[in-house]
């Protein structure tokens, strides 16, 4: 790794410290007891927490939440928080690794993606919650994907079956992401081979190695305690209404506060990039499918910065620190510059 590189984590990781702290709520502390009660007793039939609320009686995060339980007993709650966070920081060098490739290898895209994606994930995301762990894997599996749709080599497909597992165990409720972020590169590979009036042409993988890598994913996700209905966990229990209604990270995003100005002025950026530049179809999708997540649900925010904001270092690929102040000291547009001022004193004020 490049000096560069090195002080560019460093700073990152030091600067998301300050930022974050540690963080504790109170799903940390439910989790751990739910831990606590697994490894005495094994898995229970329910939840006597939810037993009169309509809701899906399921430990759909068991896994995480025993191991969770064995770090704490071993290490309190540093240890826990430690484990947590390296989670993150492993979340973002893969980010990195992942944007580099699409980039094809340039650095100066590379960092400004990941920095941006990087402070925003860490500092709204970085806690001792299961998404760091389920957030982490999905990302290994869009990584992989990467990898054979530019190598075209199978091999690297094998891993997926193993990842959808361990993903259905760890945390069932984000375990469809999975074959969210699988289906661009399965559209793109079954697309007949041609060209797309708004991405660029398809055909350039086989489909045959994805479509097996996809079934097996859909059935190593019933290699779980609860088979099916911990797989559609968070589908069932979202449609069901019910205490998902005051949870606030399920509510939509909204402009009304600064965190959800500035993920609307970074989605705008990234389609305005797309609008001048026709993309691999597989990026298009994976940006619009996760925005559309994001527009649900605030805790789809993830999601979107993670699968759906990497393809901007493909369509800043040919960025260069000349052509970057050359932009920023010629072709920046002042009323434009004023309007996300004022936006952002709004947002402040209101």
């Amino acid at each position: 790794m490049k000096k560069e590189t090195v002080c560019f984590f460093v700073g990152l990781f030091g600067l998301l410290l300050a930022m974050t702290g540690l963080r504790i709520d109170n799903d940390t502390w439910y989790l751990l007891a739910l831990g606590r009660s697994i490894a005495a007793e094994g898995l229970t039939p329910g939840d006597p927490l939810l037993l009169d609320l309509g809701y899906p009686i399921i430990n759909q995060q068991w896994l995480y939440a025993l191991g969770l339980w064995k770090v704490y007993a071993l290490s309190g709650l540093w240890g826990i928080f430690s484990v947590s966070m390296a989670a993150g920081f492993l979340t973002i060098l893969l980010f990195y690794r992942l944007v580099f490739l699409v980039s094809g290898g340039n650095r100066l895209a590379a960092y400004l993606v990941t920095g941006i994606a990087g402070l925003i994930y860490g500092y709204t995301s970085f806690q001792v919650r299961p998404w760091m762990f389920s957030n982490l894997l999905c990302l290994l599996a869009v990584f992989l994907l990467e990898q054979y749709a530019r190598r075209k080599r199978a091999a690297f497909l094998v891993p997926l079956p193993f990842i959808s597992v361990l993903l259905v165990n760890l945390h069932g409720a984000l375990w469809p992401l999975l074959p969210i972020v699988m289906a661009p590169y399965l559209l793109e590979a079954l697309v007949p081979a041609g060209k797309l009036p708004f991405a660029l042409p398809t055909g350039s993988f086989s489909s045959r190695p994805l479509l097996l890598a996809f079934a097996a994913c859909l059935l190593a996700g019933f290699l779980n305690p609860y088979g099916i209905d911990d797989m559609l966990y968070s589908i069932r229990a979202q449609g069901m209404g019910g205490i998902f209604r005051h949870i606030s990270e399920y509510q939509p995003l909204t402009v009304m506060d600064f965190y959800g100005v500035v993920l609307l002025l970074l989605s705008a950026w990234l389609f305005f990039c797309y609008a001048r530049q026709r993309a691999e179809l597989r990026y298009l999708l994976l940006s619009l499918g996760t925005f559309v997540m994001m527009m649900m649900a605030y805790r789809s925010a993830q999601q979107f910065l993670l699968f759906g904001f990497f393809p901007m270092a493909w369509l800043l690929r040919g960025l260069d620190a000349a052509k970057a102040r050359d932009f920023m000291l010629h072709r920046a547009d002042p009323v434009i510059l004023l309007m996300f001022m004022f936006m952002l004193i709004f947002v402040e004020g209101s």
